[in-house]
Parts: C-alpha cells; sequence; structure tokens
C-alpha cells in the first residue's frame, strides 16, 4: 500500500498509531511535498494575472515547473522512507541469543541504517534551495530570516509598524 494513493484521514491513523511507520521522514517529505504544491498555486494565480505586470512571467513558469518536480521527487519519498523504515525495523528485531547472531545483526542494522539515512539526505537536497536563488538569489534562511527580522522591528517601531499596517491594506485591496 502506497501512502500517496490513500487519504490523508488513513496517512494521520496510521501515524498516530503504535506502528513503525509512517514517522518523521515521510512526514518530512510530506511537508516539503505540501509546500511545493503551495509554491504551484501562487505561481498559477499569478502567471497571467495583469495585477503582477511587472513579474517575469517566464521566471514563474520555470519556478513551476520546478515546484511540480520537487513535489513528485517528494511524494515518491514519503513511502521510500516507510519502505526503509520497515527494514530498520524487521533488522532490530533480528535474533541476539548467541554472539553470531548478534554479529549477523550489527552487520544489518549498519547496512539498513545506511539505506535509511539516504531518503532525509534526498529530502534536505529537495528542499526548494533552487527556488531561493531564482527568487532573488538568496535560500530560504533568508527569507526566515527577513520574517523574524520584520516581527521585532514591528515591536520595536511604530513608524515601522504604521507603514506595515498600509502594505497590508493595500494588499488586501488588490485581492
Amino acid at each position: 500500500m502506497l501512502y500517496i494513493e490513500q487519504s490523508i484521514k488513513k496517512y494521520l491513523e496510521d501515524l498516530s498509531a503504535k506502528l513503525p511507520a509512517p514517522g518523521g521522514g515521510s512526514v518530512a517529505a510530506l511537508t516539503g511535498a505540501l509546500a511545493g504544491g503551495l509554491i504551484s498555486m501562487v505561481c498559477n494565480f499569478t502567471i497571467g494575472n495583469p495585477k503582477f505586470p511587472d513579474l517575469q512571467q517566464n521566471e514563474c513558469m520555470g519556478i513551476l515547473s520546478s515546484a511540480g518536480s520537487v513535489r513528485e521527487e517528494l511524494c515518491r519519498l514519503i513511502d521510500e522512507d516507510v519502505r526503509v523504515y520497515g527494514k530498520v525495523s524487521i533488522a532490530y528485531k533480528l535474533p541476539k541469543d548467541t554472539e553470531e547472531q548478534k554479529a549477523k545483526r550489527a552487520i544489518v542494522i549498519q547496512e539498513v541504517l545506511k539505506e535509511a539515512m539516504q531518503v532525509p539526505e534526498q529530502i534536505l537536497k529537495l528542499s526548494y534551495p533552487h527556488i531561493g536563488e531564482r527568487l532573488g538569489k538568496r535560500d530560504h534562511t533568508t527569507a526566515i530570516h527577513s520574517c523574524e527580522k520584520v516581527a521585532r522591528d514591528i515591536n520595536r517601531n511604530a513608524a515601522f509598524n504604521q507603514k506595515i499596517m498600509m502594505i497590508k491594506e493595500k494588499i488586501y485591496k488588490m485581492s
């Protein structure tokens, strides 16, 4: 059974249950795929919209394409993480009564852990750094830092807070 072909409800039920998987890796992949979906939604609302004449339409189309590809790969990794973690779970259940069994078990555990570590590594590589690069040559940490700085400045500076409120008002009027 592939979770990507099941309902969100089924995924959440299994995630909440006393099961070895799905777990953190598949949740990370799902979260990334959801973010990719939101990026695609924003691009689809932006491309061709006369409210945004200054945006580079080709740039948005490139981002849309990249987000779709990354989202598909992250969806694949949701189930890949479940598959490889199943192997880890089985390896930890191998017998360990004799020294020979303990040695064999240790080798198998190391092999499956190496395989299982590849999924989170792939997820990290797909965390949209290339999209940040295309949007002003910055990565996601710059956006996070900027949001935190704006939040701090709003609390410290009444004039800045007023400017932010005016910008929000303009945005709401546009939608």
